[in-house]
């Protein structure tokens, strides 16, 4: 008798509705879409998209590190506006000419006086064309100059 008890009590409870059943743990499933409504969808772990940064054009950079002979400058063929980034150091007049390559006495030119340090940019507005970039300083200093476009 015990073992139709046992085997009764099985099938009783097999058959019950009324207890809960057990629910996966986990992970939800993925959605997956038909090809009917298939669209792109954006993953929110994703870096946005972003413009890369503008490199300006470098149309020459002239550096004097220390007292010595310098050469003399090659034309450049430069656009109607350009900017001068400088830093100079040590007690001097300072210069920065562009002569037209064709020698015609139209030019553009900036003169400082540095005692100590001095660094900036000078926007500056050409006609188009072929330029000799005359960097003149007395004796004393030291400069890094570079022409490039505007930002």
């Amino acid at each position: 008798m015990r073992t139709g008890s046992i085997a009764l009590l099985l099938v009783v409870l097999a058959g019950c509705t009324g207890s809960p059943t057990a629910q996966p743990t986990g992970t939800p499933p993925v959605p997956t879409q038909t090809a009917s409504e298939s669209r792109p969808v954006a993953s929110p772990t994703e870096p946005a998209a972003t413009e890369p940064a503008a490199t300006p054009t470098i149309y020459t950079e002239v550096q004097k590190l220390s007292e010595g002979a310098h050469g003399g400058p090659q034309p450049i063929d430069l656009p109607a506006n350009v900017s001068v980034d400088y830093s100079v150091t040590g007690t001097c007049t300072f210069t920065v000419s562009f002569e037209p390559a064709d020698m015609t006495p139209a030019k553009q030119s900036m003169a400082i006086n540095v005692d100590g340090a001095s660094t900036g940019t000078w926007d500056v507005q050409l006609t188009p064309g072929s330029y000799l970039i005359q960097l003149g300083e007395a004796a004393g200093c030291t400069f890094d100059v570079t022409v490039r476009s505007p930002s």
